[in-house]
């Protein structure tokens, strides 16, 4: 009966504190995301080419490549969705389809501009596909990709005048009045943020540094741009993915900007759209999806996220207006890995204790701990082991004021032979965190001795973590929990 009450005042005290964004509360877990993400894959390896190893543009009805020549321009954006599915399963169909786009595009010399000029009608040095050849180098292992890729911005840099740096101006221009129309800072946005993380990916601080710097200035037409006609949302979201990964406190005024703009953009189901009516756009989702997740706006990126998996299709890919197109039924599955990626994690510290019989009625400490978590405002959690080998002595809750610096309550605690519950909730703001903290700490009394070796689990036998989601609060699931070991050895 403590243990209901426990709860329901749990809820209600959540739910009293909250006044924060009210959208749709999460229904998928890291699983659910994981499912999404071999979905697309599997769409994109039936979808790919046998002879150019790319992908049509509008594949819409499609199960296979058609006769025609791939978009050129879709090689990278489309296969690091392949890199992300094999990352993230080891699956090596997906790592062979993204090798041979890789193999494909990697032609000639690219010291000589070869990939820039191409051959047979096929060109790239796109952003993404900078990105997508240094992410395949990494989980492949072949640092042949790697070499290529920088030999190539090396040319593009000193060839080509508008990626050349110091005129990351003159790219901007270019972005806004000739890429897409004119006076376009959305769209200006979205291109030179994305070559801002290309030249990240590839450790071209400086240039990424210099392109932050003309974007800064050019902040306020960004901010102003028109959602309906000017990839606004896009822009923004791909903005602040590249400042928030560049110079998080150099540019912290605009992360905030950019953040507010895009929490007043969102709709209510929990998407983005590129412009009026709704319903939501999958691609500008997921560009949003991942730029807030980077700034760590774990809510408002886990409702984008479910968004994006409610509407995937059965067939794996999305409906964009309409039309199902190759480089926007990867994207959403790139955003889902972005929050999958950030896996929570839920365990005791140390993991193993290990005592002998002279360590009898002497004292050991264990540390609860989460990892790589957002927005936590308030947990209930229930520790078991074998009361007849160890007694639960004290409980350290001083790191709850270290978690919640702006104060915390307690909500409920108990504890027995064998078992300790402890449910606590912030009084102010949440918590975030991609390293570790320690929620609190129990000390144990070694009670036993024995001749031969005995051992039990320290285990989390209840698991409830809550964010601050009005008017219910959302379940933070934690990716994986794992218990402690106790051990004394025998005589």
């Amino acid at each position: 009966m403590k243990k209901q009450v426990s709860l329901i005042m749990l809820g209600l005290l959540l739910v009293s504190m909250m006044a924060f964004l009210p959208n749709s509360a999460h229904a998928y877990t890291p699983a659910d995301y994981k499912t999404s993400i071999i979905k697309a894959a599997d769409r994109l390896v039936a979808l790919q080419s046998p002879t150019d190893y790319g992908w049509d543009w509008d594949v819409t009805g499609l199960t296979s490549h058609t006769a025609n020549p791939s978009a050129t321009n879709l090689y990278g954006a489309t296969a690091i969705g392949l890199v992300d599915a094999y990352e993230l399963t080891g699956n090596a169909t997906y790592l062979a389809a993204a090798e041979n786009s890789g193999n494909f595009i990697k032609y000639g010399n690219a010291s000589n501009g070869d990939f820039w000029n191409g051959h047979d009608g096929y060109y790239w040095s796109y952003a993404p596909d900078y990105v997508f050849l240094m992410q395949l180098s990494a989980v492949s292992g072949d640092q042949g990709y790697e070499t290529y890729a920088l030999a190539a911005w090396a040319w593009q840099k000193a060839n080509k005048p508008n990626y050349a740096d110091g005129n990351q101006t003159i790219l901007w221009n270019h972005y806004r009045d000739e890429w897409i129309g004119i006076n376009m800072s959305g769209a200006a946005a979205l291109g030179t943020s994305e070559w801002g993380l290309a030249a990240l990916e590839m450790g071209d601080t400086v240039w990424a540094g210099n392109m932050a710097t003309v974007i800064d200035a050019n902040m306020a037409n960004i901010l102003t741009a028109s959602v309906s006609s000017d990839y606004k949302d896009m822009g923004m979201g791909w903005t602040l993915k590249f400042l928030v990964t560049l110079d998080p406190v150099t540019y912290a005024s605009d992360i905030a900007s950019l953040e507010t703009a895009l929490k007043a953009d969102q709709l209510s189901d929990g998407s983005w759209d590129y412009g009026p009516p709704p319903p939501g756009d999958p691609q500008t989702t997921a560009y949003v999806v991942s730029g807030l997740w980077t700034a760590g706006e774990y809510i408002l990126a886990r409702q984008g996220a479910d968004w994006l998996v409610t509407n995937q299709q059965t067939n794996g890919g999305w409906n964009e207006y309409g039309a199902e197109y190759s480089e926007t039924s990867s994207e959403p599955a790139q955003a889902a890995f972005t929050v999958t990626s950030y896996a929570s994690a839920l365990y005791i510290s140390p993991s193993s204790v290990t005592k002998t019989p002279v360590d009898v009625y002497t004292n050991f400490t264990v540390d609860v701990t989460l990892s790589n978590f957002g927005n936590l405002m308030g947990f209930d959690l229930e520790l078991t082991w074998d009361g007849s080998l160890i007694t639960n002595g004290q409980v350290d809750k001083s790191p709850l004021s270290t978690l919640w610096p702006g104060g915390w309550t307690l909500v409920f605690e108990q504890s027995g032979v064998g078992f300790y519950e402890l449910a606590a909730s912030s009084i102010s703001s949440t918590c975030s965190n991609t390293g570790a903290s320690v929620l609190f700490a129990l000390t144990f009394n070694v009670t036993k001795s024995c001749n031969f070796q005995l051992s039990t689990s320290i285990h989390f036998a209840i698991v409830k973590l809550s964010d601050n989601t009005t008017p219910v609060p959302n379940p933070i699931v934690p990716t994986t929990v794992t218990d402690g070991t106790y051990t004394i050895s025998g005589v």
